[in-house]
């Protein structure tokens, strides 16, 4: 009759637990990581679509904005709700086209959406492509959409005729996915 394991059954059990976790510990990282992604690449999605509910909701107030926005500072890892209000009032979407955007232009929407870290988990990426998004503005009624892309080389915003999009990445660049901002102000991810 056997009373006990021996030495090698003893050693067999503890590599296979050894191995069994040390495959959990790599999942559970990269598990984490995906839900990082996901909940930034949700919250940038939820601040486009603000500032486009914004520039609708806000559109008969006297005085009011003349579009509200969202801009992408990729080397800060900030994204903010801006208000457009330009100095002459708000004019047409052709002078808007016409005359651009200053900075000064810019104000924040609330000190709550102004300068948003998305953490340290998860990096809004640079990239490339020549359809990366800067900045977005949504111009009432309608609203119309003008975009701002990495490769623009004015400080003019142009309605877009095609889609953009923001390019998140985890920390350690295991995982990405990008937000897409059609010209209609549709977003999809």
């Amino acid at each position: 009759m056997r009373h006990g394991f021996t030495l090698i059954e003893i050693l067999i059990v503890l590599a296979i637990s050894v191995m069994l976790t040390g495959i959990a510990i790599t999942y559970s990282s990269i598990g984490r990581q995906q839900v990082a992604l996901t909940v930034a690449q949700s919250q940038v999605a939820q601040v486009i679509l603000r500032a486009k509910d914004l520039a609708v909701a806000t559109y008969s107030e006297v005085p009011g904005e003349c579009g509200y926005g969202a801009y992408f500072d990729v080397p800060d890892n900030t994204y903010s709700i801006f208000a457009f209000v330009p100095g002459g009032g708000c004019g047409s979407v052709a002078s808007t086209t016409a005359n651009g955007i200053q900075t000064n232009e810019i104000v924040p929407a609330g000190n709550e959406a102004w300068n948003v870290s998305l953490g340290t988990n998860v990096r809004l990426a640079s990239t490339t492509n020549n359809n990366q998004l800067l900045l977005v503005m949504f111009y009432p009624p309608q609203p119309d959409v003008f975009m701002v892309l990495a490769d623009a080389t004015s400080t003019f915003l142009q309605p877009d005729s095609t889609s953009s999009k923001v390019y998140l990445t985890t920390a350690d660049g295991s995982a990405s996915t990008s937000i897409t901002v059609d010209a209609q102000g549709g977003v999809t991810f």
